[in-house]
């Protein structure tokens, strides 16, 4: 396979990833090395530590999944990490436009600003390309069992129910 063949996820959509993944990186040392310096280092202040400890090991956890999806040769792999990501970059804008008004108006605050307001256009824009150049992926090589999709669903209704969104932003 050649970097043209559409088996193959996009130029764009690997950039978007690797940009992603050292994105993630930085935020994932502001918030988990710098848990108690927020109000000084990060794009809003997050108390208590804790919590952005807690938030810094999520985008660190999300810098995995993002360096794995650059990394992978087949859309059909790399496929898979989309909705996830795309997932939090909608819940990360959700979360800005609602409190804006606590970001700080400073480089940090502005930078992060733009990156959660380019970001979801933008991987729209690279999946929409990406599967008119290549059409829907297949099964993969390895689907989940239906079995285990429906046991996860089960499992983010319950956690849903017991968490609502409303209480985490």
């Amino acid at each position: 396979m050649n970097a043209t063949d559409p088996a193959r996820p996009s130029a764009g959509l690997r950039w978007f990833f690797g940009v992603s993944a050292v994105l993630a990186a930085v935020a994932g040392f502001q918030l988990f090395v710098g848990a108690t310096e927020t109000d000084r280092f990060f794009s809003w202040t997050i108390d208590p530590p804790l919590t952005a400890s807690f938030l810094g090991a999520a985008y660190w956890a999300a810098m995995v999944l993002l360096v794995w999806a650059a990394g992978q040769r087949s859309w059909a792999r790399a496929r898979t990490a989309l909705p996830a990501v795309f997932t939090i970059a909608v819940l990360l804008l959700i979360a800005t436009a609602i409190h804006l008004d606590r970001f700080h108006h400073d480089l940090f605050g502005r930078f992060w600003e733009a990156v959660y307001v380019v970001v979801v256009p933008l991987l729209v824009y690279l999946t929409w390309s990406q599967v008119r150049r290549s059409g829907p992926a297949g099964d993969g090589d390895r689907p989940l069992p239906g079995w285990l999709r429906g046991v996860l669903c089960v499992q983010a209704l319950v956690m849903l129910a017991r968490n609502p969104i409303s209480s985490c932003i």
